[in-house]
């Protein structure tokens, strides 16, 4: 079945990239990690607000949350949002997943690793205080290597300054 599943998402990740490309949106491999990112079983939720969702997880959607310039508190809107993927994943107690940290451009890469691994502990502190077991969570740092928005203004950093949450239902994460 696993394999079964690889194919399907394989083939709407094509999908949803032929109908980006209709977009006029530029994305490339840097910017937009594709399936080779993923390891078998793993969802991400798309940046267009729709969720991913392979054959083993339920159709869930958890958005990114946003950090200020250099620094890793969660502010309130990231607190609710938290306190919305904690509701989900207590509705879902087999969902695993892995908090992704990034920054924006600025600093030198091994500052924006350490403080994009700041940023995803402390979303993931966020759902264990909420009652997550800590086991379903895994962390990690891209730092500034996998921008959202491969722009050199304050939006796009803005937008690049994000936790990002996969569904990777792996038991023998952690």
């Amino acid at each position: 079945m696993r394999g079964v599943a690889g194919v399907l998402v394989v083939m709407l990740l094509v999908a949803g990239s032929a109908v980006a490309g209709c977009s006029g949106a530029k994305k490339t491999a840097e910017t937009t990690p594709g399936a080779a990112d993923r390891a078998p079983g793993e969802t991400t939720t798309p940046r267009d607000g729709t969720s991913g969702a392979d054959a083993g997880a339920s159709l869930l959607s958890f958005p990114d949350i946003y950090f200020d310039y250099d620094r890793h508190a969660l502010s309130a809107g990231a607190k609710t949002t938290l306190a919305e993927h904690a509701r989900r994943l207590e509705t879902n107690p087999t969902i695993r997943i892995r908090v992704e940290g990034h920054c924006d451009e600025r600093g030198t890469s091994d500052y924006n690793l350490a403080l994009g691994e700041r940023r995803a502990q402390s979303a993931a502190d966020y759902l264990v205080a909420y009652g997550i077991d800590g086991d379903r969570i895994t962390t990690i740092s891209y730092g500034k290597e996998r921008p959202i928005d491969p722009g050199h203004n304050e939006q796009a950093w803005s937008r690049n300054r994000r936790a990002a949450f996969v569904v990777t239902n792996d038991t023998s994460a952690r």
